[in-house]
């Protein structure tokens, strides 16, 4: 989380042994995460770090959804690297102050077609991407397990009730709605044609993968149709549209907070340094 003229963004920063560094921007916040920061500006940008090894292009989470940010690396990179703590929205738990708990096959037939995506994204998704662009991939996921309060519960359980109107009758209590979910266990590095070489599962603990990468002699460029996303439109108008919309406001209201953060920190910096 990186704090910039008064604005937090979800940034990824490369450094090279001689101390240069490449910044990328989460494009997309994901749902409730536009509470906590910024996407990079209206219109999506990308990274690529120029280095001695090659082109690297960079996306965090969520952005691996969203098909026009892999076709802005197609023949512009050597190899990709994700950054990823992804929320496992389809086997999550909501839990009301009453003691009840719903889960999302609770929410309807349309929601319930949403259990698998963070899975897939993660999964069969960024494989056929990296492949599609002809590079190898490393994907860093975090693994755990977390339980959130949901900003502006009330207007959230909103839309989910219009899907399931029976679920109309925890309103009242909606703004103390609770969500228990696991992350995406996917850790992993790929080869140019989407192959796994190594993986981490979380019963692995604190590790790292390594694997030996071979980097095309000429950059790749895609030769044949980019393979189309399987996450379905509700799901992107919920993560991009919906759900951001209501976080907003706790974003602008900590906005004031974090500019005086960032004026104090910067008068600190000042005398220290004078």
């Amino acid at each position: 989380m990186l704090l910039d003229h008064g604005e937090v963004y979800n940034s990824l920063l490369l450094f090279s042994p001689d101390g240069h560094m490449w910044r990328y921007d989460k494009n997309y916040p994901f749902g409730w995460e536009r509470g906590s920061f910024r996407k990079t500006s209206l219109k999506p940008k990308i990274t690529v770090a120029e280095t001695r090894l090659g082109n690297i292009g960079f996306l965090i989470c969520w952005d691996a959804a969203h098909l026009n940010l892999w076709d802005s690396y197609a023949g512009q990179i050597d190899m990709m690297v994700i950054s990823s703590c992804s929320v496992d929205l389809g086997h999550g738990i909501y839990s009301f102050p009453n003691g009840d708990q719903v889960t999302l096959e609770d929410l309807g037939s349309r929601m319930a077609a949403f259990k698998n995506t963070a899975g897939y994204i993660f999964g069969d998704m960024v494989n056929q991407q990296t492949a599609w662009l002809g590079v190898p991939m490393v994907l860093a996921g975090g693994f755990g397990n977390l339980r959130a309060r949901i900003p502006h519960g009330r207007q959230f359980w909103l839309g989910y009730s219009l899907f399931a109107p029976w679920l109309l009758k925890y309103l009242p209590q909606a703004d103390r709605l609770d969500f228990s979910f696991s992350l995406v266990p996917e850790c992993k590095v790929v080869n140019a044609n989407g192959e796994i070489l190594t993986r981490l599962i979380p019963q692995d603990g604190e590790a790292f993968a390594a694997a030996e990468l071979t980097l095309a002699e000429t950059r790749p460029k895609p030769d044949k149709q980019q393979p189309e996303s399987q996450v379905t439109p509700l799901a992107y108008f919920s993560a991009d549209v919906y759900m951001p919309m209501i976080a907003k406001s706790v974003y602008r209201k900590g906005k004031k907070k974090w500019r005086n953060m960032e004026g104090n920190a910067a008068s600190e910096f000042k005398s220290t340094t004078h």
